[in-house]
C-alpha cells in the first residue's frame, strides 16, 4: 500500500492551501525521507510557507512564506503521464525564478527539473491513481 500526504501550505497573507502527494514506499520513514527530498524540491520553486503535513501519523513541518507569497497564484505544467494521458501538474505559488517574461513556466529550469524527476520512472512519487510522468510539454500561470 502506498502512502500518500497531505501538505499544508500557507501564503504571505496567512491563508492556506493543500496539496497531496502519492508515494511508492510502503514503509513510512522512507516515505517521509521521499516527501522531504520532494519539499526540498518544490521550495526551490515555490514560494509557499509550510504548516504541515500529514501521512499515516501528522507531522509539523514549518517553513515561512517567501516575500509576495500568494495562494491565488500559482503555475501549470501540462506534463503526459505514463497512461499517454496529459495532466496539470499544479506548483503553488511559484517563484518569479521560473517564470518567463511572458507568463510561462522555464521547463528547462533546473529547480524544475529536479521537481519533476521526484515523479518520473525513477522518482519517488507518483502524481495520480500511481502514475508517473514520462514529458513535459509546457508551463504557464494560471490565469
Amino acid at each position: 500500500m502506498a502512502i500518500s500526504a497531505r501538505i499544508t501550505m500557507v501564503d504571505d497573507y496567512g491563508r492556506s492551501l493543500t496539496k497531496g502527494v502519492e508515494t511508492v514506499d510502503t514503509v513510512i520513514a522512507t516515505a517521509i525521507t521521499h516527501l522531504t527530498a520532494y519539499l526540498t524540491a518544490l521550495n526551490a520553486v515555490s514560494d509557499a510557507g509550510w504548516q504541515k503535513q500529514d501521512y499515516l501519523a501528522a507531522g509539523v513541518i514549518t517553513q515561512a512564506p517567501g516575500s509576495g507569497a500568494n495562494r491565488d497564484v500559482g503555475a501549470t505544467l501540462k506534463v503526459t503521464l505514463d497512461n499517454g494521458k496529459n495532466y496539470p501538474f499544479r506548483i503553488p505559488m511559484p517563484k518569479a525564478a521560473i517564470l518567463e517574461a511572458d507568463g510561462s513556466v522555464d521547463v528547462a529550469d533546473a529547480d524544475v527539473l529536479a521537481l519533476i524527476a521526484l515523479f518520473e520512472t525513477a522518482g519517488y512519487l507518483r502524481v495520480s491513481d500511481g502514475n508517473y510522468i514520462t514529458a513535459v510539454l509546457s508551463g504557464s500561470l494560471d490565469k
